[in-house]
C-alpha cells in the first residue's frame, strides 16, 4: 500500500535550515560570517544556491527544508499578495526569489525542496499582522486573519507548483486559536499547488511523538530533546519517522 509520504520516507535524511534576516543579517550571530548588517535583499543576494546544493549533495543530503519566512514580512521570495495587504515599505519580500532558484540548483542532483512557513504571520510588527485581519489579543489568530495570511502562502504554492515536496507550518499552536478548520485552510491552499504536497502543522514543542492535526501528512516532531525514538513508521496516519 503507498502512502504520501513514501517519497519523504524514502529520501531517510536531509538538512533543515534557516535564512533569515535577523539570523544571517545579524553582525552579532555566527551565521552572518562577517558580512555585517546589510538590507534583507543584499542578504538575500549572498545566498549561493548553487554552492549549497552542491555542498547537500557531498554530503549525501537528499532533501532540503527551507524558510520562507519567520515571524517578519521579510519573506525570501516575491509575493504581490504580501505587498498588497501588508502595504509596507520597510518589512517587504526580497526581489530574488530563493525557492525558485533552489528548485533549480537542487534539481541537477535529484534533491528535494521542502518549505518552511509559520501560521503567525509577521507577528513582530503588530501594525502589519493588524492589515492581515482582527487578533483577539497579542498573537491570537482569528479565521479572517488565517484566510488572508494564507493567500500569501497560497501564492508561494502555485507558483512553485511540485518543485516543492511538501511544507513544515510552524506556530499554528491551538493555545493561540488553532483549530481543525483552520488547519485544513493551509492544507487546501497547498495542494492547490501540488496535490502530493506533504503537510505538516506544528502545535509546538511536544513531549510525546504525536499527531498534532488531523489533515497532518507527516508528524512535525519538534522536541527539545532525542528521548523519544519511533518504534513505528506512522502515528494516527502520519509518518512518524
Amino acid at each position: 500500500m503507498t502512502h504520501i509520504t513514501d517519497r519523504f520516507y524514502n529520501s531517510k535524511w536531509g538538512v533543515f535550515t534557516h535564512y533569515l534576516p535577523y539570523i544571517q543579517n545579524n553582525p552579532d550571530h555566527p551565521a552572518n560570517q562577517g558580512r555585517g548588517k546589510t538590507s534583507w535583499d543584499a542578504c538575500a543576494n549572498d545566498l549561493d544556491v548553487n554552492k549549497m546544493a552542491e555542498q547537500l549533495h557531498e554530503m549525501g543530503a537528499n532533501y532540503l527544508f527551507f524558510t520562507l519566512m519567520q515571524g517578519t514580512g521579510f519573506l525570501a521570495a516575491p509575493n504581490a499578495t504580501y505587498d498588497r495587504i501588508a502595504q509596507s515599505e520597510t518589512e517587504r519580500p526580497c526581489a530574488r526569489d530563493l525557492p525558485a532558484e533552489l528548485i533549480e540548483a537542487l534539481g541537477k542532483y535529484n534533491i528535494d525542496l521542502y518549505l518552511y512557513y509559520t501560521g503567525d504571520g509577521p507577528h513582530s510588527t503588530r501594525e502589519i499582522s493588524d492589515r492581515f485581519g482582527p487578533m483577539k489579543h497579542s498573537e491570537y489568530v482569528t479565521r479572517p486573519f488565517v484566510e488572508n495570511w494564507v493567500k500569501v502562502l497560497e501564492e508561494y504554492a502555485l507558483r512553485y507548483g511540485d518543485g516543492v515536496k511538501g511544507w513544515w507550518i510552524d506556530g499554528c499552536y491551538k493555545r493561540t486559536g488553532y483549530n481543525e478548520e483552520m488547519a485544513q485552510i493551509y492544507v487546501d491552499a497547498i495542494k492547490k499547488g501540488n496535490s502530493n504536497a506533504i503537510v505538516s502543522l506544528n502545535n509546538g514543542t511536544t513531549t510525546a511523538l504525536e499527531k498534532c492535526f488531523a489533515c497532518d501528512d507527516y508528524v512535525a516532531g519538534e522536541r527539545n530533546d532525542f528521548d523519544v525514538i519511533p518504534t513505528q513508521r506512522f502515528v494516527d496516519g502520519a509518518q512518524s519517522y
